[in-house]
């Protein structure tokens, strides 16, 4: 697996949001008899990010489309998932701040 064009951003001071690439390369058992696996081992991929890639019971990863690049006579497929996004709650450090005293005078 290889992460590609990782791009990160803050949104609103109060988000952080990723856009990034995906490239997941499958090997198959043999090189000389390949096509039939790598045909298989494309359809399952298919079917497994077809919508999304699920990171925990509530948090998903949208997926629009898988892009196949096959290489039987090497024996390989590499799967890309483009232009992925996800945004995350950046973590609260400290106490919310409620009061700032400038000068013995107390600002809200």
């Amino acid at each position: 697996m290889e992460l590609k064009n990782n791009k990160t951003s803050l949104l609103n001071g109060e988000a952080i949001q990723r856009e990034f690439d995906i490239r997941l390369f499958y090997f198959a058992k043999s090189k000389d008899d390949s096509k039939f696996e790598l045909m298989e081992m494309q359809d399952i991929l298919s079917n497994i990010f077809k919508d999304a890639i699920k990171i925990s019971e509530d948090y998903y990863i949208a997926t629009f489309k898988c892009e196949f690049d096959v290489k039987q006579d090497e024996g390989f497929l590499t799967l890309m998932l483009r232009k992925l996004y996800c945004l995350e709650q950046k973590e609260e450090i400290g106490e919310p701040l409620e009061k700032i005293i400038l000068n013995e005078k107390v600002v809200f």
